[in-house]
This record gives structure tokens, sequence and C-alpha cells, in this order.
């Protein structure tokens, strides 16, 4: 079956608009909390908490970022985040807006009580005005035909990731992060679990400055 680009880049758009939405307007967050250099903060949304993290990479390109987090290497990636069991890419295309890539992602249960999550989701990179750049990855479950390409893993909740978006601006050697994300993991999670994973999110920027050997600057 071929692909329908038009309604994959229709739903990526839209996830593109909603994140940001919520990374031009800080001042609906509420601080939880800074960790190692990371400005992490929370609004209450319908459809789950999103979450923002904040924080500027000392000497850091946005081009070695975006190796980081668009490379399918699944050890790189549990480098930074250690939840993933399986990572993979189940198609792509690419057209005048650039490239784009449809993968399936595999989350480890966090408690012998939970089920282990998946997702099936587009990301692709595009350049904004005043030099920068975003990354968003958003579920298409609902708009992506070749499930036959799709792993099956038993057992696991099919999960809907809203938006993951990394904005990112270079200024001088350093890259200014600004991260937005909601997701559902559907089914049953108790709350407290649910809660941790949501603040530890923006995490997975201190994790790649580690990987990249950088340092993180906090942001007011």
């Amino acid at each position: 079956m071929s692909l329908n680009t038009t309604a994959l880049k229709q739903k990526w758009n839209e996830a593109k608009e909603n994140s940001l939405k919520y990374i031009n307007d800080p001042n609906a967050f509420k601080l939880e909390k800074r960790e190692e250099n990371i400005k992490i903060s929370t609004v209450e949304h319908t459809n789950g908490s999103i979450v923002r993290g904040d924080a500027i990479i000392k000497n850091c390109t946005v081009e070695e970022f975006l190796a980081v987090i668009s490379s399918l290497d699944l050890k790189q990636r549990q480098n930074y985040d250690q939840k993933v069991k399986n990572l993979s890419e189940v198609d792509k295309f690419s057209d005048n807006d650039g490239n784009f890539s449809i993968r399936y992602q595999l989350i480890k249960s966090p408690s012998m009580m939970v089920s282990e999550r998946d997702f099936l989701y587009i990301e692709h990179t595009i350049t904004l005005e005043g030099n920068v750049t975003l990354f968003v990855a958003t579920s298409v479950d609902d708009v992506y035909g070749n499930n036959d390409k799709v792993p099956k893993t038993s057992g696991a909740v099919r999960g809907t990731n809203y938006f993951t978006s990394f904005e990112l601006k270079q200024e001088g050697n350093d890259l200014v992060i600004k991260y937005v994300a909601q997701a559902n993991p559907n089914g049953w999670i108790p709350t407290s679990i649910a809660n941790s994973v949501v603040l530890d999110r923006p995490m997975a920027i201190a994790r790649i400055a580690k990987l990249l050997g950088k340092t993180v600057e906090t942001v007011q």
C-alpha cells in the first residue's frame, strides 16, 4: 500500500503547531524543579500533562544534538533513555519539505504491574525564522496504513505521542534548547509512576549533553 503522505504530513503539521504554541508560551507552565541544570515545568491538559524542559548546552551545535535524537542506533538511544527496548524505522519518504521518518518504539515497563508501551510515530525537522531548528515527532496510528510493516509486540499497549518537540537555537558556541512533550500511555498506570515518567522526559537533555561530552547551563 502506498503511503498517504498528505495525511501523514498534516498530522505532523498539527503536532508542530501545537508544540509551538507551548514553546512560545513559557508563562503557561508551572515550575516543578531544576535538576542537573534542566528547568522542568508542566501545564495541565485534558489529554495529559504537557512537560517542558529548558536548558543551554555549552559548546554544542545543532548538528551534534540532532545527530543523537534522530539516530536509529538503539544502544545510543538507551544511553540517554534507558526505557527504550526497541527502535526501528518502518517507513520513510522525502519531498520538497525534506525527509520524513516513520518509526516504531517499544518502551520497557516501569513496574511489574504495568504493561510495556509501544508507539508508532513520524518525525521530521525544519528550519524556522531566526536561526531556529525544530524537531517534532507525533503518533500516526490513525493515518499510517502499512500495518504489516509495524513490529507486533505481545502484551504491549499502544501509547499516543501527541507531540515531542525540541526547539534548537545556536547562540554563539552554545545551544539553547526548549523541549515540550505530551503523551498518553493509554491503559492503566499508577498515578505516581505516570507522574515520574512525565517529569523525567526533559532529563534527556542532560543525558544527551553527557553523551556528547558537554556541560549544561541553566536558564532563568
